[in-house]
């Protein structure tokens, strides 16, 4: 019956009852000790508010980072102990107990006092009181261990010992408050013999004269050399050695490859055999039918030594001196540079007879450079000269198109025409034969396109011609029958 949440109350009636001194003396203990029951509840609940609101704050916290840890999970259990104790009303149970005991000063030997069902129906909810504190304190000493074990593993540490001062001191007020509620169970016990029963029977056991004794045997203590080991197998169980024995605790019993570090708090999933399970990561070359390959660690560390092979191989053939010649050469006046520009926007530029395709990346990246570094020209100089922004651009640039070249282009041809240009001292020209030929390409498409807008053009007047004339027809045809109607209509 302790155990029942809501436990209906027998009905409450008066009894007359006669008083011996022995009664008496025993009813007025009784009544000495719930006198001070309020205060000392009123203490112990203050201390314990404040405990479960910073613990609550904790847990919240700490939900994602510890996730399915059994310290956290003791933790949550010792504030669900909590909230029950305060849906118990403790107070209201002492006041009424408290009044049930008061008897009048007078030394009258017959009294009204309340029937021995409802005194035992409050010794069962001090009953149920006394067992809920004393789980508490068993949830607080099992979180214990789970915390200590992991402050001797070196994880989480300061996360641990604010849980860990938070679980010792509701242990403490726990514990403290247990033994005030054995105290109050005893000397209403006591007083049994004074009451008178009714006829209706409510208790279905018999109540036990010693709280302290009955808790003992209803939650038996585990002895912590017993306890602590069988923690640490339960919480070994998910780690990658499947059969853990543990003679003895402590920090030499910590299986080594448990070492994960800290979490920063995002969900992780962990798996058994990290060496020997595939990666979730999908490679973008490796799309097949709309499938993509799950490539396992030493895949796709090929593949990265491959794709930076490519790029050592287009760097080695190009290089940055070389093509700063070139763009000395090329770029002397503003046109020269608004022109480079439009080549880097096409992603083709054309110098001393040989292209260069850049990517997107670097199209972007070379346009930015050259508006960054000519604002800070004008913002250094107060007359700009075109020869000082072009001396200021030539190094950069050469830079970034090395980086992001992806054709790859002979050394030989930039150098040999760029060494020509400084000897004679004439500005390189970039009318080769591959503009030439681009031009002439681009001229064509141009005239295709001309001729199909000609062609679609045409069809259009004709058919507005058409219907124009259709329209100027059918007014005209009108008209006429108009007039024909007037001319009948005079003759008549």
């Amino acid at each position: 019956m302790w155990n029942r949440k809501s436990l209906a109350a027998p009905p409450v009636c008066e009894l007359k009852v006669t008083l011996t001194q022995r009664n008496r003396d025993a009813l007025n203990k009784a009544l000495r000790n719930f006198n001070t029951a309020k205060d000392v509840l009123f203490e112990h609940e203050g201390f314990l508010a404040s405990e479960q609101y910073i613990m609550r704050k904790t847990v919240y916290k700490l939900a994602n980072q510890f996730r399915s840890e059994k310290s956290l999970r003791g933790v949550r259990q010792v504030l669900s102990c909590l909230r029950r104790m305060q849906d118990m009303q403790p107070g209201v149970l002492l006041e009424t107990i408290k009044e049930y005991v008061n008897i009048n000063s007078s030394h009258e030997e017959e009294q009204y006092l309340v029937s021995l069902q409802t005194v035992q129906y409050h010794l069962v909810r001090l009953q149920g009181l006394a067992a809920l504190l004393q789980q508490t304190v068993n949830y607080c000493v099992y979180t214990f261990f789970h915390i200590r074990q992991h402050m001797e593993a070196g994880k989480m540490a300061p996360q641990n010992i604010v849980m860990l001062s938070g679980i010792a001191r509701i242990w403490y007020v726990c514990s403290s408050l247990c033994d005030y509620v054995c105290n109050w169970y005893r000397a209403l016990h006591l007083c049994l013999d004074v009451f008178q029963s009714t006829q209706v029977v409510w208790l279905e056991k018999s109540l036990p004269s010693d709280l302290k004794q009955w808790l003992g045997e209803l939650f038996p203590e585990e002895k912590s050399e017993e306890f602590s080991p069988r923690i640490m197998t339960e919480h070994l169980r998910g780690t990658d050695k499947k059969h853990v024995t543990v003679p003895e605790y402590g920090p030499q019993s910590i299986v080594s490859s448990n070492s994960l570090g800290e979490d920063i708090g995002e969900p992780i999933r962990r798996q058994k055999d990290v060496t020997a399970v595939e990666t979730a990561t999908q490679h973008a070359k490796t799309k097949k039918k709309g499938q993509k390959k799950i490539l396992k660690i030493e895949q796709k560390k090929d593949i990265k030594m491959q794709d930076n092979d490519k790029s050592a191989a287009i760097l080695a053939d190009v290089s940055v001196q070389t093509l700063k010649l070139a763009i000395k050469q090329y770029m002397r006046t503003k046109e020269d540079l608004s022109r480079f520009k439009a080549q880097v926007k096409k992603r083709y530029i054309e110098l001393n007879g040989s292209v260069l395709r850049i990517s997107k990346l670097g199209k972007k990246k070379i346009l930015k450079k050259i508006a960054l570094l000519t604002e800070k020209v004008h913002k250094e100089f107060d007359v700009c000269s075109e020869k000082v922004v072009i001396k200021k651009i030539r190094l950069p640039i050469s830079k970034l198109i090395v980086k992001y070249l992806e054709n790859s282009v002979t050394d030989k041809k930039l150098a040999v025409a760029s060494t020509l240009a400084v000897k004679k001292d004439i500005p390189v020209d970039c009318n080769s034969e591959v503009l030439n030929n681009n031009v002439e390409e681009r001229n064509k498409v141009s005239n295709a396109k001309k001729n199909k807008l000609g062609k679609i053009s045409k069809t259009k007047q004709t058919k507005v011609g058409k219907l124009k004339s259709d329209k100027v027809m059918n007014i005209r045809s009108k008209k006429k029958s108009k007039k024909n109607k007037n001319k009948v209509k005079r003759l008549k």
